[in-house]
């Protein structure tokens, strides 16, 4: 017969040290081994402890979206493409980063959580360490199309929070609204912001990971009223929006991306029809103050830079007979390597969005609202069903 302890003769501390050590997946077994262990484990300060310990080291995490053209009818797929360490030489396409359905967009992570669109206009919290997915109710139907979103963490309640924004695009001519879901009590609220949203600004989030930082999320806004560019950011607390100047120099260079640097907002400004396809990298060391990290020619001019890998070295997609593929580049050695993964060069990839990832015991259940592993019947209604109706798992 099998006995289960009530509690481990181990000291608690030595206890929650080794725990702390643990990747998700054993973390999640371990918890029936004993109630000490259990209470351990789900509790929020283990929870904290554990996404920043440095046995919870970051990987790369690449989302491919990618099709199969000489098909008839077109086939469409996604894969992930887990690293398992810093040198990027190995991977793993692990089961729980399968979905039940195409995604449209990915946002995030933070504290391990992405934000999901899928195709179908539907919105979700997800955690693939834990394999559980609770969607999201729908906003207001003026939201069935969607200019930009931003997710992050509230600084002060710990709360995850989304922002949708209508209406600042120059095309849709819409009311400048923008919606702001809160994840404790699982409802949306709606404001309207004619300073900062308006119909001859365009903004654009960053094409690799996040750009949230220290309870603000940054996109680029670009007018075409007076060819400039500015920093727009969202305060997640105060649920408010703000503009920060950008360095004088690539103000008026309309194209370019915003990315992460050693924990501050990072800039990429160049302009895709110059002969010498220079780049500018800019960092924002504190609100609207600018150092120039770097400046360089890039190899290659279909290059788009992303974002920064270990130091330096700079991710970018360029296409190559007409499959969008990852590089890096590292502009101090002036060399160009591949990051793939082989089975990619018999398809045409239609995006690809590396983001930094650390797994997380971090929960998006809350008080009466479930959720459910991703393979679930329920997920799987919810992510094809159309936008419209609340979420009801029934």
């Amino acid at each position: 017969m099998t006995t289960i302890c009530t509690r481990s003769s181990l000291p608690e501390d030595l206890v929650i040290e080794i725990l702390l050590r643990l990747p998700v997946k054993s973390l999640l077994r371990f918890r029936i081994v004993c109630k000490q262990w259990h209470v351990i484990i789900k509790s929020p300060s283990f929870i904290r402890k554990h996404v920043y310990h440095w046995s919870n080291y970051t990987r790369l995490l690449v989302y491919y979206h990618a099709n199969m053209p000489r098909k008839i009818p077109k086939v469409e797929f996604y894969d992930f493409t887990l690293f398992q360490d810093e040198t990027l030489e190995t991977y793993e396409e692990p089961p729980n980063l399968k979905l039940p359905g195409l995604i449209e967009a990915l946002h995030g992570p933070c504290n391990g959580i992405f934000c999901v669109l899928s195709t179908s206009f539907k919105l979700a919290l997800w955690n693939p360490a834990t394999r559980r997915m609770r969607g999201l109710p729908s906003p207001s139907k003026e939201f069935i199309v969607i200019d930009e979103i931003g997710f992050g963490i509230d600084p002060i309640t710990d709360e995850f929070k989304i922002v949708l924004i209508i209406g600042h695009n120059c095309v849709c001519r819409l009311e400048p609204f923008y919606a702001v879901y809160t994840s404790s009590n699982d409802s949306w609220k709606y404001y309207k912001d004619e300073v900062h949203l308006n119909d001859h600004s365009i903004v654009s989030r960053s094409e690799y990971g996040t750009t949230f930082l220290n309870g603000f999320y940054y996109w680029k806004k670009y007018s075409i009223k007076t060819f400039s560019s500015v920093i727009l950011t969202f305060d997640m607390h105060n649920e408010v929006f703000r503009d920060i100047e950008m360095p004088e120099v690539v103000r008026s260079i309309p194209d370019g991306n915003l990315g992460t640097y050693n924990d501050s907002l990072a800039l990429f400004s160049y302009d895709i029809n110059a002969f010498d396809r220079r780049i500018d990298i800019w960092v924002m060391k504190e609100k609207g103050c600018w150092m120039n990290l770097l400046t360089c020619v890039l190899p290659l001019k279909s290059f788009v830079p992303l974002g920064f890998w270990k130091g330096k070295q700079i991710f970018a997609t360029t296409l190559v007979n007409s499959i969008m593929k990852l590089m890096m580049y590292d502009p101090d050695l002036h060399n160009i390597r591949n990051i793939r993964a082989e089975k990619r060069e018999i398809v045409s990839t239609l995006k690809v969005w590396p983001v930094y990832y650390k797994e997380s015991l971090v929960s998006i259940e809350t008080d009466g609202i479930p959720d459910y592993d991703i393979q679930s019947e329920v997920i799987r209604k919810f992510l094809v069903r159309r936008w419209g109706p609340e979420f009801d798992p029934e």
